[in-house]
């Protein structure tokens, strides 16, 4: 689908009614375990059952095999340039368990830091109460 959508865009695609899909939409589709986004080139209407033609932006054929309605996850509502790769990785169960792990570990110094810093401030406001109590 390139230029429009490269490798590592993600795409949020919403459901929509038969009536609302036209030529030029981009729709993603099942294929086996593939889930494809391609732009619609052609609606055909085959013994009163319709049928979608698509083809990728960057392909000057058409793909080989018609889609129908059922066939359609959604339609194209808005991409996110370059977000797709960290997409990919959040898929990695183990990713995500390390990501959670650095999460964890960095709030536990944050926490730790910050009840020194009161502490340190606790130790201060004694220290200058002193201070003044001495003065008198």
């Amino acid at each position: 689908m390139e230029p429009n959508i490269n490798v590592n865009d993600l795409i949020i695609t919403k459901n929509c009614k038969e009536s609302q899909i036209a030529v030029g939409d981009v729709v993603s589709f099942k294929r086996g375990d593939n889930v494809i986004t391609h732009r619609i080139d052609r609606i055909s209407n085959e013994g009163g059952k319709i049928y979608y033609l698509t083809k990728g932006d960057n392909n000057y054929m058409l793909d080989e095999e018609k889609i129908t309605y059922n066939d359609i996850e959604g339609k194209l509502a808005f991409k996110v340039n370059k977000i797709g790769k960290v997409a990919m990785l959040l898929k990695n169960e183990k990713i995500v368990i390390a990501i959670i792990v650095i999460l964890f570990i960095v709030n536990y110094y944050n926490c730790k830091r910050n009840k020194e810093k009161i502490r340190r401030q606790e130790q201060r406001r004694k220290f200058e109460k002193n201070l003044e109590t001495d003065k008198l």
